[in-house]
């Protein structure tokens, strides 16, 4: 994305323009002298400058000509303020003449970047992290728009290039890689690589990694933020009846309830796709849970099995956490997926006995197994004693 950079020596000044600049969806770098002006008019990225009229050693010829002799000076505008300095010149006024000269994020873009869990200093967070030179760690669930978020850091970075999902340093022009689910190790070993030839290294994780020289930034679940649950299904469905040529469409209230009700494991990529389904399944201008085929319904309708398949979700969320720095140490030939499998069914057969007070039928209904299965791995567990030979049942 274009950058817009504010040069002015008012410390106070740089920070209220920036976060103006930066609400209203731009890329924004500053400066507080004739040095970081000449530096950020240098970068490719920039594309519209405001400079204070009153910066100390700002003389107007030797800027022009710096700008004329840049190989993508005719991209460059350069406006400087009259005195009184750049505090004269409103935030809307500002905001403005950026949108009009270098563009911004899309408006649907920046209303489903406030919605993916960044809290509400979105774009401030992006910003911050968008402009280091650190890494990025993007830590979210499964589809809460890791990658989403990846190219709006790419794009607020102002550092050009592609944005590529590999996970090995390409050849050619430095942009930003994107690396999803790694593990620390590799990451590490990329973020040298990344820093040795320029290229800038984001990275998806489901769960929190010890990257201490990284930038992190973290997505909440959705069901954790119930009260803009109604904002992405609307942003949705506009979004895909513009696409699809259909009028405009509403949720009936019975539909909302479930939708409401749904804990939406597979967050807003889930949300996302649910939408499209419920759209392209009806007609008319209210999408009604009563016309629904029963496999989009079934979508939402929250069958027994859903709290389990959540709950296990969670679980694996957990256990690679737990597991990283196991996985990361291994040796050829350790015999690790037979020691974890064992240690995890273990711990569920021991809940299960506890929770049915020690009846072995009742805990093997309820772990959908043969009584028999579940008596000898309890047996092997160590949890019950086995029967002396020739004693009866």
């Amino acid at each position: 994305m274009a950058r817009v950079v504010v040069v002015t020596d008012n410390e106070e000044l740089r920070l209220t323009m920036r976060e103006s600049l930066v609400r209203s969806g731009h890329a924004v770098r500053t400066a507080g002298d004739w040095d970081g002006l000449v530096r950020e008019l240098s970068s490719p990225a920039c594309r519209l400058m405001l400079v204070d009229g009153r910066l100390p050693g700002l003389l107007p010829e030797p800027l022009a000509g710096l700008a004329a002799s840049l190989s993508h000076a005719p991209q460059v505008r350069t406006i400087r303020a009259p005195a009184p300095p750049l505090v004269a010149i409103t935030s809307e006024r500002i905001q403005l003449l950026a949108n009009r000269l270098v563009g911004r994020l899309a408006r649907e873009d920046r209303r489903e970047l406030r919605l993916l869990g960044l809290g509400r200093d979105t774009f401030r967070v992006l910003d911050i992290a968008g402009a280091a030179e650190l890494p990025v760690l993007i830590v979210g669930e499964q589809g809460t728009g890791k990658k989403r978020v990846a190219r709006a850091l790419h794009a607020r970075s102002g550092s050009g290039g592609p944005l590529v999902a590999v996970s090995a340093v390409p050849e050619g022009p430095a942009g930003t890689l994107y690396v999803p689910e790694a593990g620390q190790r590799d990451l590490e070993s990329l973020a040298e690589a990344c820093q040795e030839t320029g290229w800038r290294l984001c990275a998806g994780s489901r769960v929190h990694l010890a990257l201490p020289t990284w930038r992190h930034v973290a997505l909440a679940p959705l069901r954790a933020r119930p009260d803009e649950l109604r904002r992405l299904v609307n942003l949705y469905l506009e979004r895909y009846r513009a696409r699809l040529g259909l009028p405009r469409r509403r949720f009936d209230r019975a539909l909302w309830r479930l939708v409401r009700a749904h804990r939406w494991p597979g967050n807003a990529r889930e949300l996302e796709g649910f939408v499209v389904q419920a759209l392209t399944s009806t007609r008319g201008d209210v999408v009604r849970a009563s016309a629904l085929p029963p496999r989009v319904r079934a979508l939402v309708d929250r069958p027994a099995s859903a709290s389990l398949v959540e709950h296990a979700d969670k679980l694996q969320d957990v256990a690679e956490g737990q597991l990283q720095e196991l996985v990361d140490g291994l040796e050829p030939g350790s015999p690790v997926h037979r020691a974890v499998t064992e240690a995890t069914e273990r711990a569920l057969i021991k809940l299960t006995l506890r929770r049915t007070g020690g009846d072995q039928k009742a805990a093997a209904e309820l772990l959908g197994v043969a009584r028999n299965t579940l008596r000898a791995k309890a047996i092997r567990f160590g949890l019950i004693e086995p029967r002396p030979r020739g004693t009866r049942r």
